[in-house]
């Protein structure tokens, strides 16, 4: 990971070595709303040629909804976007794995392609 972004994600997703990065930050928190620093975060990715994030929960319920949204965190429609948010990939209640929102990401990746 480049130093410039150390520590303003946890990780970073590649599809090949010719594709488009990923940003990923994991995280575990308790209810919706909005991504701390977002704003910072996405600014200083840029510096390095990051332009898509992916914030990712650990719990959710099955009736969670991921979401694409925009740099300014509004919900988009559009498969492109340039954030997703995936509300958890864990069921909080049966400690299932929750596919449809892992789908929904694979789906994302490869539509940044």
């Amino acid at each position: 990971m480049p130093l410039e972004v150390y520590e303003v994600c946890d990780f970073i997703v590649r599809l090949g070595p010719n594709t488009t990065p990923v940003a990923v930050d994991a995280k575990n928190w308790q209810s919706d709303g909005s991504i701390d620093n977002h704003a910072v975060k996405a600014d200083k990715l840029k510096q390095v040629r990051i332009e898509n994030i992916a914030y990712i929960n650990l719990f959710a319920s099955e009736q969670s909804q991921c979401r694409y949204l925009t740099h300014g965190f509004t919900v988009s429609q559009d498969s492109f976007s340039p954030v997703i948010e995936i509300p958890g990939v864990v069921n909080s209640s049966t400690g299932a794995t929750l596919l449809k929102n892992l789908q929904f990401l694979v789906q994302w990746l490869g539509e940044l392609q």
